[in-house]
């Protein structure tokens, strides 16, 4: 089965180490949701898969190191939505989505029938057809985030980064968005995304990679890593679990040790 293999991956700032060395093999086919406290190494470690900080240690796609694919390959191979994506530009967003083919181009090229399908399909897939003639710059932040998800989609690519694809949007786009990256996995990419709802980590993901002080200190199925003991060390919250049409539902309940909010 194709996989994106992390062997030994860390980051350091300066002085600062963000992350440990990682090492995970992480499939396509699969919606893995990379959880943990506020500076867990999250972010650092998308951002290191997708080239963009320095790191020590290898990302490998069909076992190619990713650093060594071209520009245009790598671009075509990978999609990263940051976090806190700037769109400020006076342009469509059917323009702005449309961008997210350019790796497919040559230069000069104009798009192609298979081009206006994907912005159509990507736009379709983050509810956003609605959005197409409007400026970016004057949408809210939560169409904003939609549009800049279906530019990431547009890239059709076998691998999709997403650093808190969902913290902007209201709960009936959480849900949507949700449904969009696991389908998209489905097809058979590689969808990383950060998430801080446990909620939805637990409902959506199909495997979970919990950090914390820049280590990973749990990874597998939801339910195999949103244990008590786990997001009491990792959180410092203690947990309510339930289950809900069979599957499984986790909320952050209290704070750890915090008895006067108890019954």
């Amino acid at each position: 089965m194709t996989t994106l293999a992390l062997d030994d991956i860390g980051v350091r700032y300066g002085a600062r180490t963000a992350l440990e060395p990682v090492s995970l093999d992480l499939r396509a086919g699969e919606l893995v949701g990379l959880i943990g406290p506020n500076g867990a190494g999250k972010s650092s470690l998308l951002k290191a898969i997708a080239g963009l900080v320095p790191h020590r240690g290898t990302a490998t796609w069909q076992s190619r190191p990713l650093v060594k694919m071209k520009r245009l390959e790598r671009a075509r191979t990978l999609a990263y939505l940051p976090q806190t994506p700037a769109a400020h530009w006076p342009i469509r967003v059917a323009e702005l989505v449309a961008l997210g083919r350019m790796p497919h181009l040559a230069f000069g090229q104009r798009p192609g029938d298979d081009d206006a399908a994907a912005v159509r399909w990507a736009l379709e897939q983050c509810e956003a057809l609605d959005l197409a003639d409007r400026r970016v710059d004057r949408l809210s932040g939560g169409e904003r985030a939609r549009a800049l998800l279906a530019r990431a989609l547009a890239v059709r690519a076998p691998i999709l980064l997403a650093d808190e694809p969902i913290q902007s949007l209201d709960p009936y786009h959480q849900l949507k968005i949700m449904g969009v990256l696991k389908s998209y996995a489905s097809l058979g990419a590689l969808v990383v995304a950060v998430l801080h709802d446990l909620a939805l980590a637990a409902r959506f993901c199909t495997r979970l990679v919990l950090l914390s002080h820049g280590r990973v200190v749990a990874e597998g199925r939801p339910e195999e890593v949103l244990t008590r003991s786990a997001l009491e060390d990792g959180y410092r919250v203690e947990p309510f679990f339930s289950r809900h049409e069979g599957e499984l539902v986790v909320l952050p309940w209290r704070q750890a040790g915090d008895a006067s909010k108890r019954g």
